[in-house]
């Protein structure tokens, strides 16, 4: 079974402005900027895959090459199967792209009159329009609001109408770009309920997100490719990127923070040290140390066996639970 995206060595250049010395002194210089640059990922059908990364990182740029609203400087990307430099007008009829940009909304016409509008523009005949416009609406639970201004929406309702529009076509593939950006926290859970039960579970969509916001991506996405200056830098399940890179513990260790710190400076000890600080009181005696182990080459009983050879009680160990901010911080591991 073909995949709903897939993409092939994809990359995007953009052509930089030279200043006026530079014209001058290397007139056939064309300076370029990589917005992507070599992306390879790939959606299943009926998933919701996120595209994670800060901005400038080249999300909007993949949605954009996705949505054939530009073209690649090399490689290529499917969608549907189809080649998005020779099948830009069935593609177009078989995705909905949906951007958070009120400004292409027109805000003294009401939602109705702008979904109209957004159907004639997608060739879709009035009689037809009406009936997909009123289950979209139906869909979108914005009956009572689709006869009031634009203006006069709520953020939330003004993102609601910018997926309807998306759906006018009954699209197989949402490219959603930051769908919940701008919104509070309440909509914003809505927001991602809906994509993700409405959308995916019950009618059968592939969404493809693009977002900077890790709660989000936790909270809706089956798979995610973290993008990092227009390179992928992982991809897979949420569990899956969580069990890459480094793995953290908290040991109680039953010591003094001066053995502590004679026995653990390189190259004795491989593992990187986080922190180590003292716990409780100076009585205790016991001090807490955070430290980092790379799988591929210690494991958490290496650094036991070495502190217990030195004489050092272990209270207890702990294992920090990832988050993906800490994977994205630091390079997804």
């Amino acid at each position: 079974m073909p995949y709903a995206i897939k993409t092939l060595n994809l990359s995007k250049r953009f052509p930089l402005t030279k200043r006026y010395r530079e014209l001058i002194l290397n007139p056939f210089c064309h300076p370029e900027t990589a917005a992507l640059d070599d992306i390879n990922v790939h959606v299943n059908d009926g998933e919701v895959f996120g595209v994670l990364g800060p901005n400038g990182s080249g999300k909007t740029t993949l949605i954009k090459i996705l949505s054939t609203l530009i073209l690649p400087t090399s490689g290529t990307a499917f969608v549907n199967g189809m080649d998005v430099t020779r099948k830009e007008k069935e593609i177009k009829r078989t995705i909905g792209y949906v951007v958070s940009d009120e400004r292409s909304f027109f805000w003294r016409l009401s939602g109705r009159q702008n979904l109209r509008f957004f159907a004639s523009l997608n060739n879709i005949p009035a009689k037809k329009a009406e009936g997909k416009l009123k289950e979209v609406t139906a869909l979108m639970g914005l009956e009572k609001e689709i006869d009031l201004a634009f203006q006069n929406y709520s953020s939330g309702n003004k993102q609601k109408i910018a997926i309807a529009r998306g759906l006018l076509t009954d699209p197989r593939i949402l490219l959603l770009d930051e769908p919940t950006r701008n919104l509070d926290p309440a909509s914003a859970y809505k927001l991602r309920h809906f994509i993700k039960h409405t959308l995916v579970k019950e009618s059968g969509k592939t969404v493809l997100i693009a977002t900077n916001n890790m709660e989000e991506t936790e909270d809706i996405c089956d798979r995610v490719a973290f993008i990092r200056d227009g390179r992928v830098i992982k991809t897979g399940t949420i569990e899956d990127v969580k069990r890459t890179g480094k793995e953290r513990y908290n040991l109680s260790l039953l010591t003094t923070l001066e053995k502590l710190k004679s026995i653990t400076r390189p190259p004795c000890f491989a593992s990187d040290i986080v922190s180590i600080s003292p716990a409780g009181t100076v009585k205790d005696g016991k001090v807490v140390m955070t430290v980092e182990v790379k799988p591929e080459e210690e494991h958490i009983s290496d650094v036991i066996e070495f502190l217990v050879g030195h004489g050092i009680r272990i209270e207890f160990c702990e294992r920090r639970k990832k988050g993906l901010h800490q994977l994205f911080a630091g390079g997804a591991g």
